[in-house]
């Protein structure tokens, strides 16, 4: 499952979105706990196109689990199980990030409301608190209220723990939605710092690394760096640069941007002698 796992993140950090979701299914019937948690997390994020359909049988599926199964070992190890404990908390988390991402805000809040419920080590309340703080700011968020949504993300962790064992418990999906909504509200200089810190330590975080880019050209753009944002957008599209055709569109947008702003900066008289 690991193994699978570890192909997922390292196939979606590269665009490959279908490539991701065939690893996460050749586990489905071995291990469904694993394949549908990371399955829901994967179509939680707000640049993949998931259709609604889809995001119901994920939620669908993750209902039917039934905490009393979830996997126990005597054992644990990290790399191997880092969730043998978490799954029941785990599963209403998700749930609730699946039914924001459909737009259902009454089943999320209902969700939200049952994470700090779960049955959890008592190391992991805090967890517990960030992950219910962090559906009511997606909650935030698709009603069009990114400062509310950014005010609840604030308090979560601002140092990576634990992110080679999880990127739930490291909290690298909130972490990574803090940075685009500090460029959403137009702190653009913190939006940087944080994008830039995303993806230091861990195969799992690799997913947010190409929009890291992307987001900090877009954000260099509006400060005004055209420089910086160029570097920026053409390491977003040479990670991406073999993506899946249906995220394409963002990797031709950035090439847009790259030829237009070595338009403008382009040197007077290099335009002259273009003439």
């Amino acid at each position: 499952s690991y193994g699978h796992v570890a192909l997922a993140h390292l196939a979606l950090a590269r665009g490959k979105w279908a490539e991701a979701k065939n690893e996460l299914e050749e586990i489905a019937s071995s291990d469904p706990w694993t394949s549908l948690e990371y399955r829901a997390l994967f179509s939680s994020l707000s640049f993949l196109p998931v259709p609604n359909t889809e995001l119901s049988a994920i939620r669908d599926g993750l209902e039917r689990l039934d905490p009393a199964s979830a996997p126990r070992v005597d054992d644990p190890a990290v790399f191997i199980d880092a969730h043998y404990d978490l799954h029941p908390l785990l599963r209403m988390y998700l749930m609730a990030l699946i039914s924001t991402r459909m737009g259902d805000v009454d089943r999320a809040k209902q969700f939200a409301g049952e994470i700090e419920r779960q049955k959890f080590p008592p190391g992991y309340k805090s967890l517990a608190a960030d992950l219910a703080r962090s559906v009511h700011a997606q909650v935030d968020r698709i009603q069009g209220r990114p400062a509310n949504a950014l005010e609840k993300l604030e308090p979560i962790l601002g140092q990576t723990k634990n992110p080679l064992e999880s990127p739930i418990v490291s909290e690298a999906y909130e972490r990574f939605a803090r940075a685009e909504l500090r460029y959403e509200v137009g702190r653009y200089q913190e939006a940087l710092v944080s994008f830039d810190h995303i993806a230091e330590s861990s195969v799992f975080e690799f997913v947010y690394l190409p929009l890291s880019h992307l987001w900090r050209g877009e954000a260099y753009n509006r400060l005004g760096h055209p420089k910086e944002a160029v570097a920026d957008y053409r390491a977003f599209i040479d990670l991406w640069k073999d993506c899946d055709p249906e995220l394409l569109p963002m990797v031709q947008l950035a090439k847009q941007k790259v030829e237009r702003l070595n338009a403008q900066n382009e040197p007077a008289s290099s335009k002259a002698q273009s003439r």
